[in-house]
């Protein structure tokens, strides 16, 4: 795929300077590789800047046995400056989940000096601990090691936590997971944490699993882009246990906490049998379990012999129906139980044999005309 692009940008500087840029630029994404080529354009209007003139430069993507290749090469066409810029080569490799070794290389013609630069990167709950090692062409070498991580505020726990996010400038999000046991979707006094569940936000942010007060904070989240805070099912501790609905939609704020809460619900099952207005098992009739507002939350198909179940089911009050092609298809009225409960009390809703009615109109009485007899 070929994508093309191109802007032109004008900043005021402090001094009263004008800058003018025009950038051009072109990639290419084939599999494994992605090439990008550009040219930049710079003027300051009424001084001679060393940056100004226009350069041309390249970079590129790819992985190769399981490593990940950066490289950038640039070349200034005109200017104060002319030739060849500079050029830099990343290669890294992932070690673990939390570990990565990093090998840069950066080379200056104009300074004659070529840069090696070798880290090891291990990233712990709360803090990123990175060793490095350095030399140069000239004779140059050196060594290094740092522990970096921010301090932000609790607001769960209260306090102060430690992270090895960058908390003033990335979004987060402060979670906590109960197990909502009288469905109302509120935490309740009583109602306890889960732990050990893990809350995902797509692609962007990562956590680790609620602790034992149910806590978890989901980390480098792009500031002001919305993102969906869910619980991630495949890490409940019960398969009878399901997230309530589908999550909480946050904005991010950097070095500000979005505190959201997220109920899983212990649900149970709803059975019967279905059969037709004449009384025989009616097979492959669509039906749905409906909430009090109004929302399909299951659908189940009669079986063979008209048996029906839905599983998982929330805890809370529903009515059973048709689905709106099954009784127009048969005529038949399509609403089957106006009241179905499930609860800490009642896991397992029996309804028995439902026998469907036929439909029936009922014509609306008219005033008859003046004067005409009734």
């Amino acid at each position: 795929m070929l994508s093309l692009s191109g802007g032109l940008r004008r900043t005021t500087r402090r001094n009263g300077r004008e800058v003018n840029e025009i950038l051009g630029r072109a990639s290419l994404f084939l599999p494994r590789l992605s090439l990008t080529g550009f040219v930049l354009y710079r003027d300051t209007e009424g001084f001679a800047d060393l940056d100004d003139g226009t350069k041309v430069g390249v970079l590129a993507n790819t992985r190769l046995l399981g490593l990940t290749a950066r490289g950038e090469a640039s070349y200034r066409l005109t200017g104060p400056r002319r030739g060849f810029d500079t050029a830099h080569i990343t290669l890294e490799k992932a070690l673990s989940e939390r570990s990565d070794l990093r090998l840069e290389v950066e080379h200056s013609p104009r300074r004659d000096l070529t840069q090696f630069d070798l880290s090891y990167v291990r990233q712990f709950r709360s803090v990123a601990l990175r060793a490095g090692a350095q030399a140069d062409t000239r004779g140059g070498v050196g060594a290094n090691l740092a522990v970096s991580f921010s301090l932000g505020p609790d607001p769960l726990g209260g306090g102060w936590r430690m992270s090895r996010e960058k908390l003033a400038q990335r979004g987060q999000a402060a979670v906590a997971v109960f197990l909502d046991e009288n469905g109302d979707g509120r935490r309740s006094a009583g109602e306890q944490a889960l732990t050990g569940v893990g809350v995902t936000t797509g692609r962007s942010g990562s956590s680790e699993p609620t602790d034992a007060r149910g806590y978890t904070f989901v980390e480098g989240l792009q500031p002001y882009e919305k993102v969906l805070v869910s619980v991630d099912e495949s890490t409940l501790p019960d398969p009878f246990l399901t997230p309530r609905g589908r999550g909480v939609v946050v904005t991010p704020r950097p070095g500000v906490a979005a505190v959201v809460e997220l109920a899983v619900a212990p649900t149970g099952e709803v059975e019967g049998v279905l059969n037709g207005p004449e009384g025989t098992p009616l097979a492959g009739a669509k039906l749905e379990l409906v909430d009090a507002a109004g929302q399909v939350i299951g659908r189940a198909l009669s079986e063979y012999d008209g048996f029906f179940l839905f599983d998982r089911v929330v805890y809370g009050r529903y009515r059973l129906q048709l689905a709106a092609d099954t009784q127009a298809a048969l005529g038949v009225a399509p609403e089957l139980a106006p009241l179905v409960e499930l609860g800490p009390d009642k896991t397992l809703a029996r309804l028995g044999t439902i026998r469907l009615r036929a439909a029936t109109t009922i014509a609306q009485a008219r005033d008859p005309p003046q004067g005409a007899s009734p």
